[in-house]
C-alpha cells in the first residue's frame, strides 16, 4: 500500500523495541466492528478471500461462490450465478484483478476469469485447453510487471501468458538441479517491483522472474527457512515475512534482512498468520485461532471474541484480511465478515473517564474532525482533535439506552434515543460540538417518547426545518421555534 509503515520511517530500532514490548493491557482502548452474515446477503458465513476491484466493488469469495458489495448490497453478476458457470459454487480461495480489469476467481476446481465490460467467463483448470494447470486447488495469484499471471495450486506453480491465452507449468529448482521438481504446494506469491515473483513452497522462499521457466531458491543473507508464512509488501522495498517462529524485514533490493526476530508467545503455534496494514500504517496479523493483533505504536494488541477491548468480533479464526482504498479493515472468518472503519480507531479509556460497558452503539465524527461515540448505558463519549476528550451522561438516563446521531447544517447534531425494555424514553436532544453543550429540547411528551421515534432529517431546501419519522406519524419541527407540525394517515 501507499501507506508507509512507523516502523520504516524509524528504521528497525523502532521495531526492534516492538518484539520486546508485552501485550497491551484489554482496557486501554475500544474498537467497534461491523458485522457482516448471510442474513445481510453472504451466500455462505465463511468467507475466504476479499478484494477491492478497481471499480471500488467489494468482492467476497466463500465456500459457495463469490459475490460483490457495493457499498450498500450484495450482489453477484448473472454471469458467474448462472448455469453457464460450471463453478458457481465453487470453494473460493483467491480473488485477483490483473491491470486490465479482469477478475481472477480461485476455485478449489480451476480459476474463473471474469470480464465485467464484456460480461464474458473463462474456465482454467487441470483439464482444460491452452496449456492446463498442474493442480485445481488454487492457493495464490499474482501478476507481474509484464502483465504474465502467476497462478498456485496444489501440485505447483503455473505461468499464464495473455498473448497466447495459454499456461506453462514453472519447474522449481531443488537442491539437485538436475532433478527439476514442479508438483509442490505453493503457499503464497508476491510480485516486485524488479520484476520477480517471490513464493513460499515446502517451508522455502522461492523466486521466479519472467524470463526464466524456472524458480530457484531465493538468497537471503541469514535467510529463513519459513513454515506456512505470509508476506507483506511495506513501504518501496521492502518485505514484511510472518512465519509460525519469526518476523523478518527483508530490503529485496539489495537482498538484505534488515532485521529479524522471534515471535512474541501470543503469536507462536499458529496454523498460518494473514496480515494487512490498515490507512493508520498498523499491521494486523490474523491467526488460526487466535484472533487477531495489531501492531501499532511499538506495541501488540490482541482483539478477541473474549477480550473487552472491542465489541463486534464474532469469531477468532481469522480466514482473510484486506484494507480497502479508504482504509477500511475487512476481516473474514467462520460466521461472516467484520469490517474495522477507518475512523473507529481511538481510545475509549482515558484517565478519569471510564465507560461502564464495552456495547458501543453508535459513532459519529463532527465537522470539526471530533469523535463522538454512544453506549448501551446512555453514555456519550467526545474526543477532540486537540487530544482532550470528556463524557456527557444523559442526566435523564434511569436505564440503558440507545443514542442516534443526526448532523445539521449548522454544524449542531440533533441525537435521538431510546430506552430499551421501558415505556420511559428520554427525549431529543441537540449538541452543539463548539462548546459540548446537550440540551434537551421541549418538543412535547408524544415526540419525548423517543421510543417511537425512528429518525430525524434536516430539510434539504429549508434547513429551518426538521423532519422527524415516528409511530404516529410524520412531523415537521421548526429549529428556532421548535414548532411542530403533524402529517399522519387520512391528512
Amino acid at each position: 500500500m501507499a501507506h508507509p509503515l512507523w516502523f520504516l520511517c524509524g528504521g528497525w530500532v523502532v521495531m526492534w523495541s516492538v518484539i520486546l514490548c508485552p501485550l497491551v493491557s484489554a482496557q486501554q482502548q475500544v474498537i467497534v466492528f461491523d458485522q457482516i452474515t448471510i442474513e445481510d446477503g453472504l451466500p455462505d458465513g465463511q468467507v475466504l478471500a476479499i478484494m477491492q476491484d478497481s471499480r471500488g466493488f467489494i468482492w467476497f469469495g466463500t465456500m459457495r461462490g463469490v459475490v460483490r458489495f457495493n457499498g450498500r448490497h450484495f450482489s453477484t453478476p448473472a454471469l458467474l450465478r448462472s448455469m453457464a458457470n460450471p463453478l458457481r459454487y465453487a470453494i473460493t480461495h483467491v480473488l485477483y484483478e490483473t491491470r486490465d480489469g479482469m477478475i481472477w476467481i480461485g476455485t478449489s476446481q480451476g480459476i474463473l476469469v471474469y470480464d465485467p465490460n464484456n460480461e464474458s467467463l473463462e474456465l482454467f483448470n487441470s483439464n482444460t485447453d491452452h496449456g492446463a494447470l498442474p493442480g485445481n486447488y488454487i492457493t495464490s495469484i499474482e501478476e507481474d510487471i509484464e502483465g504474465n499471471i502467476y497462478v498456485g495450486t496444489e501440485k505447483g506453480l503455473a505461468r499464464f501468458v495473455p498473448d497466447t491465452r495459454s499456461f506453462s507449468v514453472a519447474t522449481i529448482l531443488r537442491n539437485n538441479a538436475n532433478t527439476p521438481d514442479s508438483a509442490s504446494y505453493i503457499w503464497r506469491l508476491y510480485s516486485l517491483s524488479n520484476g520477480s515473483i517471490y513464493f513460499v513452497s515446502d517451508n522455502t522462499y522461492w523466486t521466479i522472474h519472467p524470463d526464466t521457466p524456472y524458480a530457484v531458491r531465493a538468497v537471503f543473507k541469514n535467510g529463513p527457512e519459513p513454515d506456512s508464512c505470509a508476506i507483506y509488501h511495506v513501504g518501496h522495498a521492502h518485505l514484511l515475512f510472518a512465519t509460525k517462529k519469526e518476523l523478518i524485514l527483508w530490503n529485496f533490493r539489495n537482498s538484505a534482512v534488515i532485521w529479524r526476530q522471534p515471535l512474541p508467545d501470543f503469536l507462536l503455534g499458529g496454523q498460518r498468520s494473514e496480515i494487512a496494514q490498515d490507512s493508520t500504517g498498523t499491521l494486523w496479523f490474523g491467526t488460526g485461532s487466535d484472533g487477531l493483533y495489531a501492531l501499532r505504536e511499538g506495541q501488540f494488541i490482541k482483539y478477541s471474541t473474549t477480550s473487552t477491548n472491542q465489541t463486534g468480533l464474532m469469531g477468532n479464526r481469522i480466514e482473510s484480511l484486506y484494507c480497502d482504498s479508504r482504509g477500511n479493515l475487512w476481516i473474514g472468518g467462520m460466521q461472516g465478515v467484520n469490517v474495522l472503519r477507518a475512523n473507529r480507531l481511538f481510545p475509549l479509556y482515558h484517565p478519569g473517564m471510564h465507560a461502564t460497558t464495552n456495547y458501543i452503539y453508535r459513532y459519529y465524527e463532527d465537522k470539526l474532525g471530533g469523535k463522538w461515540m454512544s453506549t448501551y448505558d446512555g453514555e456519550v463519549f467526545h474526543y477532540r482533535t486537540d487530544g482532550t476528550s470528556d463524557k456527557t451522561i444523559f442526566p435523564q438516563a434511569r436505564a440503558p439506552f440507545h443514542a442516534e446521531f443526526f448532523p445539521m447544517a449548522d454544524g449542531t447534531v440533533w441525537i435521538s434515543t431510546k430506552y430499551i425494555g421501558s415505556s420511559q424514553c428520554p427525549g431529543i436532544y441537540r449538541l452543539n460540538p463548539l462548546d459540548n453543550t446537550i440540551v434537551k429540547l421541549n418538543l412535547g411528551d408524544t415526540l419525548n417518547r423517543l421510543h417511537f421515534t425512528k429518525q430525524l432529517e434536516e430539510d434539504i431546501e429549508d434547513h429551518q426545518f426538521v423532519w422527524a419519522a415516528t409511530r404516529f406519524g410524520l412531523c415537521r419541527i421548526d429549529k428556532t421555534t421548535l414548532q411542530r407540525t403533524w402529517y399522519t394517515h387520512g391528512q
